[in-house]
């Protein structure tokens, strides 16, 4: 397995197949859903923006997925990927929910499937059987992320890049 470094700083979060990225639903600064979107790479909401923050103490790849637009000076949209529910399931839905340092639900694991390729998929702690897809497949904006067995479905790779411009 091929495994690129964890990238510094924020990076948009873009599904191969559709070039769309994650984003919170209407950018809110609440607990919503996290959807698939398409901006450019140019884009300046920082709400689309991740940081990778590896987490000691979990192995290789764990990492807290924190949105970029968190304010350190206000805590303002203090928010991360973050499981609805209590334990990774086939169907739980993915949502922007408050940071909690303390939620082992926040916590997501990096995986390189294929030597080949730099892309990655996204799988809850505790369930490498389990990756972050979009609701059925469904391929257009505002799709719906959440989790669904691991398999050669195409839109559970990811890949991260960084905001140009």
């Amino acid at each position: 397995m091929v495994s690129l470094p964890i990238p510094q700083g924020p990076q948009l979060i873009v599904q191969s197949v559709t070039g769309m990225h994650i984003t919170p639903y209407g950018w809110v600064d609440g607990d919503v859903p996290a959807v698939v979107w398409r901006d450019a790479a140019t884009t300046a909401y920082r709400q689309s923006q991740w940081e990778f923050i590896p987490e000691p103490g979990y192995g290789e790849r764990v990492v807290r997925i924190r949105n970029a637009a968190y304010n350190k000076d206000t805590g303002a949209f203090d928010r991360s990927l973050a499981l609805i529910a209590e334990t990774p399931e086939d169907g739980a839905a993915v949502v922007s929910r408050r940071s909690d340092s303390k939620s082992e639900r926040q916590l997501w694991r990096l995986l390189s499937m294929d030597v080949a390729q730099a892309d990655f998929v996204i799988v809850p702690l505790g369930n490498d059987g389990l990756a972050v897809a979009t609701r059925q497949s469904y391929q257009e904006g505002n799709a719906v992320l959440q989790l669904e067995e691991v398999g050669p479905w195409t839109d559970q790779f990811w890949r991260w890049q960084r905001v140009r411009g």
